[in-house]
């Protein structure tokens, strides 16, 4: 019976590895890189090629919203306090905001995103009137 459960899982194993081979060689057709060479499926590339692959296919918006400086922040004051309770000195201030990521779509052109992006931020993600943002995409 084991050795019934181990065929399996050997098929299973090849069949998914012959499908990621595929599939690799296909993104590196689309991609248009000529010295891809498939050997192990965790070491199909050297890091920096998988690391531009990765930056090419993925995109990340980062939105910060924080209180504006002149707004008073109970939550910040709050946490200020409890940090000079725990012994942590030199704490002058402290500000507690949000903290938003979004992963866009591959190919999604970064100026129209940038744009789309800050007017949400703008109208829905933060209060202007109360709030500060920062959008970051990577």
């Amino acid at each position: 019976m084991q050795q019934l459960e181990k065929l399996r899982y050997d098929r299973a194993a090849r069949v998914s590895l012959t499908m990621l081979k595929k599939r690799a060689s296909r993104l590196c057709a689309v991609l248009a890189l000529s010295d891809f060479t498939f050997c192990h499926p965790f070491r199909t590339m050297t890091p920096a090629r998988c690391r531009g692959i990765v930056s090419i296919l993925k995109m990340k918006a980062k939105i910060i919203v924080t209180p504006k400086k002149a707004v008073l922040d109970p939550q910040g004051k709050t946490v200020q306090s409890a940090l000079e309770q725990m012994g942590y000195s030199g704490v002058t201030g402290v500000h507690v905001g949000k903290y938003i990521e979004i992963d866009l779509s591959p190919g999604t052109d970064k100026e129209a995103a940038r744009k789309a992006l800050n007017d949400a931020a703008h109208k829905f993600l933060s209060n202007p009137i109360i709030e500060d943002y920062k959008l970051e995409i990577e």
